[in-house]
């Protein structure tokens, strides 16, 4: 028991019984609720898990469905990784594409946060932020 819980008990011992039990009714009141109120967050958190994976399992099932019809025979169910990139590169109109340096694969943390950029021989530079045309 907590210092405090002691306290108070000891304050409550020296009221009338009918004040007393009153305190105790709504302190015992109190523990019920807490414990009602976490056993349905637990229930609901269960449910909703349930859900989570019901809603997954659907989401994946129609995706398969999907990617199966529109799949031609010699293409592949999953496209990798690099073919999507290149496939959202070829959206990018060419003067975007111009706009950007030379080197940036290479200094992309340079040119988005200001890090030091590297040369060409792989030596750090110095480079103020918005240089390059960003």
């Amino acid at each position: 028991m907590t210092k405090l819980l002691e306290e108070a008990i000891a304050a409550i011992t020296k009221l009338p019984e009918s004040e007393q039990d009153g305190i105790a009714t709504l302190i015992l009141e109190e523990i019920a609720s807490e414990k009602r109120g976490q056993e349905a967050s637990e229930k609901s958190q269960s449910q909703l898990g349930q859900q989570a994976e019901e809603t997954l399992e659907e989401f994946l099932q129609d995706d398969a469905k999907t990617t199966a019809i529109e799949k031609k025979p010699s293409e592949p169910a999953v496209k990798p990784f690099w073919q999507k990139i290149k496939e959202i590169g070829t959206k990018v109109p060419r003067e975007e594409w111009e706009k950007l340096p030379n080197d940036f694969a290479r200094n992309f943390e340079s040119y988005m946060y200001g890090v030091p950029t590297m040369d060409r021989h792989g030596d750090a530079e110095t480079r103020r932020r918005g240089d390059g045309g960003f």
